[in-house]
Order: C-alpha cells, then structure tokens, then sequence
C-alpha cells in the first residue's frame, strides 16, 4: 500500500469498542478504508463503534451513505453507536440533515465518547441482536473474512 494515505484511523477500546477516526481524503478511499475498519471492528465482536469526526473538513456523499448503512444495521442489531462531531459547523450540518448525528450519542471529543464507553452500564451497551432483514451489502459487510 505504498504511497496510499490512510483516511480511516482504527483503534480499539479496552476490548469493549472500535474507534474508527476519519481524515479527509476521496470518496472512493474513505469508503472503501472505512467499510473494512467496520467489517474489522464486526469481526472482533466489537458492537460499539465510535466515528471519530472531529478532524474532517468535508463529508461527501458517499461517506454519509456507508454512515447511514452501518446505523441502518446497528438499529437492527442492537450495536451502540457514537459520533464524535466534526469541528466545523459546514461538516456538522450535512451530518444532521441525513439523520444520522440525531438519532446516536454526540460527543464534543474522543475522549468524553471513550469516558462514556469506560462508564457504560450492560444497558447503556446493549447485547447484539439481530432483527429484520438486512440488505445483501450490509450482510457481507458482516460476514466477509468469516469462514463459511
């Protein structure tokens, strides 16, 4: 991957949660990094996943599709979900027109989401469950690299 800039910063959280923190970059190569980090953090049973925006100066498209799948699947699953908001209001708006901000925990920084996760209760972090349909994307996002 040489000369490939990483947009999608992964890390993991006392084992509880996956932090996926974004960096500008191009539409195709935030998405593609940021469906594997999810499909990773999936992978190791992580089903808190914190978006670490506070850094991104533009969100396109794209990037607030994928975001909307992975909460379209976290409602039915039962994953937690927080966001760490951009620092700029103009990223911030497009957030909140497409819903997605509203509806999940915001924080002001990564760390009072990871003092958050620290301090969760079971019923802050609930067990996963799957319910409904999920559409043929989102399955593999779940199910790729798992043996079959």
């Amino acid at each position: 991957m040489t000369g490939a800039r990483q947009l999608v910063v992964e890390h993991d959280f006392q084992g509880r949660a996956g932090v996926l923190e974004l960096h500008d970059g191009g539409d195709e190569d935030h998405v593609g990094q940021l469906l594997d980090g999810v499909t990773r953090a999936i992978e190791r049973d992580r089903t808190t996943l914190v978006f670490d925006l506070a850094n991104v100066t533009d969100l396109d498209s794209a990037v607030l599709r994928l975001l909307a799948d992975v909460q379209t699947v976290a409602d039915r699953s039962g994953w937690t979900i927080l966001f760490v908001l951009p620092a700029l209001s103009s990223v911030r708006e497009p957030l909140a027109a497409a819903g997605l901000a509203r509806r999940r925990a915001t924080y002001g920084s990564l760390a009072a989401a990871l003092l958050a996760i620290s301090g969760g209760t079971q019923r802050a972090l609930p067990k996963p469950r799957l319910l409904g349909r999920v559409s043929a994307r989102l399955a593999a996002m779940t199910t790729a690299g798992v043996p079959r």
